[in-house]
């Protein structure tokens, strides 16, 4: 392969990366929602450098109780979540599908979550879903509504 080859390969692969990272910037943003009594708190910057950072929060009067850290990987291997629970060791989800307004991330070695699904929302809200793996098996669910960023 040519220095010119190459140059175009790496060139058309950044552009993929670009564009994939600018369809998910219906991601991007302060969300603020509820369930079972917790508040949950996710937050998500612009995708920059091949990669969007994110992290999640849920309180309950006042007291932390769960958070974790996240990216959104744009390289030649695809587009990735990487999730970090509590701080514990990434896991890596490759997407398996990616439309507008909708990526699924899955990851079938994973004891749980095996799938993560992020939704936008014909309403504007985000819908996100971490499940087993199956339509129907064992699932946590959330809906968020855009939230004003307390400086935090």
């Amino acid at each position: 392969m040519t220095l010119r080859s190459m140059t175009m390969v790496w060139a058309l692969l950044a552009a993929g990366s670009a564009s994939a990272s600018t369809d998910l910037d219906w991601l991007q943003g302060d969300w603020c929602g509820e369930r079972q009594g917790v508040q949950n708190e996710e937050r998500w910057g612009s995708a920059r450098a091949g990669v969007m950072l994110g992290w999640h929060r849920d309180t309950r009067d006042g007291t932390l109780v769960g958070f974790e850290f996240m990216r959104i990987t744009f390289d030649a291997e695809g587009i990735r979540f990487h999730a970090q629970p509590g701080g514990q060791p990434e896991t890596i989800f490759p997407a398996t599908t990616h439309e507008p307004g909708r990526i699924v991330f899955e990851q079938p070695g994973h004891d749980f979550p095996k799938r993560v699904t992020y939704r936008r929302e014909a309403d504007g809200r985000l819908f996100a879903r971490v499940d087993d793996g199956r339509d129907d098996g064992a699932a946590m669910e959330w809906t968020w509504s855009r939230c004003a960023a307390d400086g935090d």
